[in-house]
């Protein structure tokens, strides 16, 4: 039985959806025909399984990054968010990109103009392709590099549209047959997201949740979030909502 897994936007607690990923991976339900999607910090995990980045390796991306986040702040006091996803992208992909025989990928923007609505990009030719909806979908307006959203030209150069943070109106993407994967508790819709709801006693609250998710925390902490990514994942597939879910994906 193959997972599809969609990961919402979670900035730099990106460390939970690799715990849960690590969890999947390990009880085999991760597969070369297992789908995934994400939102801004999702989309970077979930464009790493579709092209078969070492979990490992994202994991001591992000943590690179929040170390040198912290130091540009101890330093400069300030730090330009779009250079380190940019230099994050580079250093985990390959160059020419893997070619897949079906689309293995959904990274979601957030078109701001000339409609508003959510994007779903599943085709990408090259890395720099890649790199670019992935940046798009990471731009949380203003806090990025200081714009609110960035540019998109049409194939043919006649029209030009808009597009940010693809967790803007909806923050985990809705794909059909995709388990939802969100840092955020929601207990709304336990039965269909695996987050922190399935642990017993999450110590940590929703405000400090959306702090650490746009200013990192330490390093020890992101190797929490993805202890606690595993735990959440186990504790929803025990259950029988699980079984319901998974069982829609045949």
């Amino acid at each position: 039985m193959a997972a599809n897994v969609s990961f919402g936007g979670c900035g730099f607690l990106l460390a939970f959806h690799v715990g849960v990923a690590k969890y999947f991976r390990r009880r085999g339900v991760l597969t070369a025909s297992s789908r995934f999607a994400g939102a801004s910090g999702g989309a970077l995990v979930a464009a790493s399984l579709a092209y078969d980045v070492p979990l490992a390796r994202v994991l001591d991306e992000t943590k690179y990054t929040a170390r040198a986040i912290h130091h540009d702040l101890a330093t400069h006091k300030r730090f330009d968010l779009s250079r380190y996803v940019a230099h994050h992208i580079d250093t985990l992909f390959p160059d020419p990109l893997p070619v897949h025989a079906t689309d293995r990928l959904v990274v979601a923007t957030t078109e701001l103009w000339p409609r508003v609505r959510i994007v779903h990009w599943t085709r990408f030719v090259s890395k720099a392709q890649l790199t670019d909806r992935l940046l798009l979908s990471c731009h949380v307006p203003w806090y990025f590099n200081g714009t609110v959203a960035r540019r998109v030209a049409a194939a043919d150069g006649t029209a030009t549209a808009w597009h940010a943070d693809g967790g803007l109106l909806t923050f985990v993407p809705a794909v059909d047959d995709h388990v939802n994967v969100n840092v955020f508790p929601t207990w709304w819709d336990r039965a269909s997201t695996i987050s922190p709801a399935w642990i017993p006693g999450f110590p940590v609250s929703s405000v400090q949740l959306v702090r650490w998710a746009l200013l990192p925390p330490s390093n020890d902490m992101l190797d929490q979030f993805a202890a606690w990514g595993e735990e959440a994942a186990a504790a929803w597939e025990a259950s029988s909502m699980a079984k319901t879910n998974m069982g829609q994906m045949q």
